[in-house]
């Protein structure tokens, strides 16, 4: 083997690394998404603050990290609001409105 390619093959495992590695985290966030987004709005507030901090500072880590935090922080603002979302009823929101006659 050249020197190259054993150096290319090195970089490609690190490259499967961090993906893997941006998987858990992407994971991670939806489990705590998931497990405070329906609760005291404080908590939600200040989660949605440190990830979105974080993310920030991964420019510092270079253009595919800062991308990769911004994707990130954008599933878990999403996360955070479908616990909210599903609580409400939402075919009782169409029932009384101008396209059925019946209330």
């Amino acid at each position: 083997m050249l020197r190259g390619e054993s150096s290319s093959q090195v970089a490609k495992v690190f490259e499967l690394n961090r993906r893997g590695l941006n998987l858990v985290r992407g994971a991670i966030l939806a489990v705590v998404g998931f497990g405070i987004g329906g609760g005291a709005w404080g908590w939600v507030v200040l989660a949605a603050f440190v990830v979105t901090v974080l993310g920030g500072l991964a420019v510092k880590y270079g253009l595919h990290s800062f991308v990769a935090a911004y994707l990130l922080n954008a599933w878990f603002i999403i996360v955070l609001g479908l616990p909210t979302l599903g609580g409400f009823d939402v075919p009782t929101l169409f029932r009384s409105g101008p396209i059925h006659t019946y209330p």
